[in-house]
């Protein structure tokens, strides 16, 4: 349910997640599923993403839903991000353009690869540059990291014990830099769903109702930003306007603004103001600013189970008032 819970935030704002948990947990099947909850394309989306597969020879006609590329974790820089020698092809993160790039193991990837994600993730467009030709493509897309917690995967583990050495965990911890973990705005601890519940759960019409909310939240953010923006897209004056700006909501974020760095603050602000939309609130509150603060778990080399959202249990749903 935590791990439910954010990733219906993070499609209700487009946030970039990443969710960490032992082998088996289900970290995979939850980020696969996320395009189950996202709305469907305008037809402005439909149209720039029908452009860019056009652009790299797949005839689908336009696109109704988000597209969701998964590239293995052995992809090279060009193919990810795109190229080419005689013409400029788009690489996966333009064709997840208004929709989801989901890097499963997101650690074992080429850090050279991964850094190439950083314009895109920042501006929503790649810049490519070769010898006889320039291109511009779009990339505006949501990206959905999963990874095991530490090398063996079972750091924290209830189920089985950690093989790795503190160097292993160091070395781990390296595998994903600090810029790029900043721009995760969400960042999921997933634990294994005990046996009963697995076994007797029956939640067949749960997609729907999220994606309902995901909707109305994201209706919310159009009517202050513009229509097709998000609240992961607010711009430097528009978080300062429409997040936590008073009271307790503003001392509670100058408090964590000594533990965090400035891009990581920012994503707190648009994190909360995205709690606040799926609770209806129309002011960002110090709890929706701490349940986002709670988002940002520690991640690779760190226990599955600890921090953020495994935390919040019903005090994280209560402040999303559904």
């Amino acid at each position: 349910e935590p791990a439910k819970f954010g990733l219906e935030i993070a499609a209700a704002g487009a946030h970039h997640c990443l969710l960490v948990g032992e082998p088996g947990s289900g970290k995979t099947m939850l980020a696969r599923r996320i395009a189950s909850i996202l709305p469907p394309l305008d037809e402005t989306a439909q149209l720039e993403a029908s452009l860019v597969h056009s652009l790299a020879g797949h005839a689908t006609g336009l696109l109704g839903h988000p597209p969701v590329r998964s590239p293995h974790h052995s992809i090279s820089t060009v193919a990810l991000i795109g190229g080419g020698t005689q013409q400029v092809l788009p690489g996966e993160a333009s064709l997840a353009h208004r929709g989801i790039l989901h890097l499963d193991e997101v650690g074992e990837f080429r850090p050279s690869a991964l850094n190439t994600l950083r314009q895109p993730l920042e501006d929503g467009y790649v810049n490519i540059v070769r010898a006889r030709m320039r291109a511009r493509l779009p990339a505006s897309f949501l990206l959905v990291g999963t990874s095991n917690p530490c090398p063996c995967g079972f750091l924290g583990s209830p189920r089985q014990l950690c093989t790795c050495s503190q160097q292993a965990l160091d070395g781990y911890r390296r595998r994903l830099n600090g810029p790029l973990l900043d721009r995760f705005g969400i960042t999921i601890p997933v634990s294994p769903v005990p046996a009963d519940v697995v076994l007797t759960s029956d939640r067949r019409d749960e997609s729907s109702e999220i994606r309902g909310r995901v909707v109305k939240a994201r209706q919310l953010a159009a009517e202050r930003l513009g229509t097709g923006r998000v609240n992961a897209q607010m711009t430097g004056a528009e978080t300062r306007e429409f997040g936590a700006h008073s009271g307790e909501a503003l001392r509670l974020l100058t408090k964590y603004a000594e533990r965090t760095s400035t891009r990581a603050l920012v994503n707190i602000q648009r994190v909360a103001r995205t709690v606040a939309d799926l609770a209806g609130e129309p002011e960002v509150t110090a709890e929706h600013v701490s349940v986002a603060w709670r988002m940002r778990a520690p991640v690779l080399g760190s226990p599955a189970g600890a921090g953020a959202v495994g935390s919040t249990g019903a005090s994280g749903r209560a402040a999303v008032a559904t």
